[in-house]
């Protein structure tokens, strides 16, 4: 019994001993600031500490359902299964492992792991105790280090360039491994710095060791370029720089190949030259502007265009230089080829400096642009003239065929006008030789009275067209006087029929400057063809002056009015608006208003309204000279037939 009671005592004492240890684990592993992890030899994730879950971006609860396999990279999966299995085998770790955990949002951290086993009673492993350090940063500094070199190297090779240092103690150099394959020289043998010094002329080996020599005594930098033959017997230019680093004792420099860029520097300069010549030689004028609009270049052919020394010009913008371009279709295409870079052309411009016109075609560049101008005047102005012989001939043919429609108009109105007088007079004429004798008075007044009034249509007709053709073939102007052209459309209208349907509203005296005969006509004219058209109803004539020193003849009906499509032609010769009316007319009498109104210095239009015809003629008031001055009120620049 004693001794199982200090059995117990010992097995207790040793479960105390194992709990206290278990706790100060925890309290260990809670408190770490590195990541710490318990896991079964499977893998899964017994117990993690606070700053695992940070890590790993995700809580303790989603961390103990889980593996280390499902937080670790698959790239690093096989390495991490491995590092484990040694762990348990008691294989000791010669290094922690470096590898990737994958985080939920997909963000990859690195971590080093280092991995201890927990052994049981029986000298077996049954847990394992993990430590991860946060790397993330050193390894992205080291990551950027190495892309740095290899960025380094691959410039140095693609520059061919590479680096060199004379320590200042001992008087050694020191060569990159890119500065020895531009030379040719092994890598693995020592190359000294007789050797590259024996490979420039002598010439260009005094000027390195003067530069050296300043260098290391002074502290002067230098930049210099020499011919090199490498250890291939390749000759090269190179360019050599250095200058001291009194820190680490030692003067630092490199070595580039230049002789590619030399070459194509002479072959630029030799196409510079040409294109130069070329563009000296052409006869279009040349200039180019940069992104600032500046002139850079300008050929003497632009000089003589713009009528100034390329001097002057380099160096301005474009917008000062050529004032006339701003806001033209020129400026606008050279915009355009600036800002979307497509090439523009404008067709042809009137250029001030020199009074003719160009031709630009506009191209555009990464420097700016290049602009070629071709003095196209001869062209421009053949095509003007041949424009204007096509103008020409267009109007002839166009007159030409409105005189055919007039005089097809007037043979159709003056064989309608000339039959019905000319039957009267005839039927009159031959019922008075038939019946000679046989008539009473009543009868035999009746057939005078149609003579006399159809002769008298005839003669005024055969007036209006005697009146036509005096016009067209422009006979004499009007004479002109002061006369009341209010007394003459009084007494004009007097003489009318059916003067009870009009009134006159004109002041008592009203003094114009005019033809009276002329003006007397413009009234009847106006005053009969409002009769004829509109039947019924007042027509007001009326008269006032406006605008200082003008006239106005207002004549206004009651009738059906002027179609608006028709109120520019009313006043065309042997036009009608109504070709089926059935009162005659040949369309002369407006025409022969309008042509009086010109001859005294106004004119003739045609209004629409709401009801009737108006019409308007513009004359000069006495007050004035024959000249008049442009009408104030508002009217339609049109005509009536």
């Amino acid at each position: 019994m004693t001794a199982d009671r200090d059995l117990t005592k010992r097995v207790a004492a040793l479960q105390g001993n194992l709990d206290r240890a278990e706790a100060m684990f925890d309290a260990a592993m809670q408190h770490a600031p590195s990541g710490m992890a318990l896991v079964d030899l499977e893998g899964r994730l017994l117990a993690v500490n606070p700053a695992l879950c940070r890590l790993l971006g995700r809580d303790q609860a989603a961390l103990l359902t889980m593996t280390t396999l499902d937080v670790t990279h698959p790239d690093d999966a096989d390495a991490d299964l491995a590092y484990g299995r040694r762990a348990i085998q008691g294989e000791p770790a010669d290094e922690p492992l470096d590898k990737r955990y994958v985080r939920p949002d997909g963000e990859v951290v690195w971590g080093r792991l280092t991995v201890v086993a927990l052994k049981g009673p029986d000298g077996k492993p049954q847990r394992l105790v993990g430590q991860v350090v946060d790397i993330t940063e050193q390894k992205e500094a080291e990551l950027e280090l190495q892309h740095g070199h290899a960025l380094q190297r691959i410039a140095g090779s693609i520059a061919r360039i590479g680096g060199w240092s004379i320590d200042l103690d001992d008087d050694v150099a020191r060569w990159s491994p890119e500065l020895r394959t531009m030379l040719a020289f092994p890598q693995d043998r020592e190359l000294v710095r007789h050797e590259v010094l024996s490979r420039h002329s002598p010439a260009d080996q005094e000027r390195i060791l003067a530069a050296l020599d300043a260098c290391r005594r002074e502290g002067t930098p230098f930049d210099l370029e020499a011919d090199i033959v490498n250890f291939d017997g390749r000759v090269m230019t190179v360019r050599i720089v250095g200058e001291r680093d009194l820190d680490r004792r030692r003067i630092v420099g490199a070595m580039q190949d230049v002789t590619e860029s030399k070459l194509a520097a002479a072959v630029t300069r030799r196409l510079t030259e040409q294109l130069a010549t070329t563009l000296e030689a052409i006869s279009d004028a040349v200039f180019t502007i940069d992104r600032s609009w500046q002139f850079t270049y300008l050929n003497r052919r632009a000089e003589v265009l713009f009528d100034t020394h390329r001097h002057r010009l380099i160096g301005t913008d474009v917008w000062t230089a050529l004032p006339s371009i701003v806001g033209s279709e020129v400026e606008r295409a050279y915009r355009t080829a600036m800002t979307e870079n497509v090439a523009t052309h404008v067709d042809a411009y009137f250029c001030e400096p020199r009074s003719t016109w160009v031709e630009e075609h506009i191209f555009p560049s990464d420097q700016g642009l290049t602009v070629f101008l071709a003095d196209v005047g001869d062209r421009v102005r053949r095509d003007i003239a041949q424009q204007r012989l096509i103008d020409a001939e267009r109007d002839a043919a166009d007159r030409l065929r409105e005189l055919d429609r007039m005089k097809n108009a007037f043979l159709s109105a003056v064989s309608h006008e000339l039959r019905t007088p000319l039957s009267i007079v005839e039927g009159a004429a031959g019922t008075l030789q038939r019946l000679r004798g046989k008539l009473n008075d009543d009868a035999r007044a009746e057939l005078e009275d149609a003579l006399v009034d159809q002769s008298g249509r005839l003669a005024k007709l055969l007036g209006d067209l005697l009146d036509i053709d005096r016009l067209t073939r422009a006979a004499p102007g009007a004479s002109r006087q002061r006369i009341d052209i209010a007394d003459v459309t009084r007494s004009a209208v007097a003489t009318m029929p059916e003067t009870s349907r009009v009134r006159v509203d004109a002041p008592s005296k009203l003094i114009a400057l005019g033809d009276h005969v002329q003006i007397e006509r413009i009234v009847v004219n106006l005053v009969g063809n409002a009769l004829k058209y509109a039947p019924d109803g007042e027509i007001l004539v009326k008269l006032r002056k406006f605008a200082g020193d003008r006239i106005l003849l207002e004549v206004h009906d009651q009738g059906p009015g002027i179609p608006q499509a028709e109120l520019a032609r009313v006043f065309e010769p042997f036009h009608r608006v109504d070709e089926d009316h059935p009162q005659p007319g040949t369309g002369i009498g407006l025409a022969l208003v309008a042509e009086f109104a010109r001859m005294q210095g106004g004119r003739a239009w045609a209004e629409g309204g709401d009801r009737g015809a108006h019409l308007f003629v513009d004359l000069p008031a006495a007050s004035r000279s024959s000249v008049f001055a442009r009408s104030k009120i508002k009217r339609s620049t049109t005509a009536r037939s």
